[in-house]
């Protein structure tokens, strides 16, 4: 989920994924909208964007962990950006 807040309101984006850890890279697709109509105006369910990872750190396969710079382009009203750290571990079963 992305927040975002400006002269105009507040607005969260949420969105789904999948990631590559051979690639490095994954897509994030747009699930909702939720929030001021006028920022939600120009984010489509359903679009889909590529991104790469940052600081991919795979030296033990029993903890991986990478970031993720996110940009969602919000149409005339710019773009809304986030970093994530995120953490794979294995679990023995």
């Amino acid at each position: 989920m992305q927040e975002i807040e400006n002269a105009l309101g507040t607005a969260n984006i949420f969105t789904t994924g999948r990631f590559d850890l051979a690639t490095a890279s994954g897509t994030q697709t747009v699930v909702d909208c939720t929030g001021d109509a006028l920022i939600c105006s120009d984010i489509e369910n359903g679009s889909a964007a590529l991104y790469v990872a940052q600081n991919l750190d795979a030296t033990n396969p029993d903890a991986i962990s990478w970031q993720i710079d996110a940009v969602v382009d919000l149409g005339i009203f710019g773009t809304a950006d986030s970093a994530s750290t995120f953490g794979a571990t294995r679990i023995e079963g």
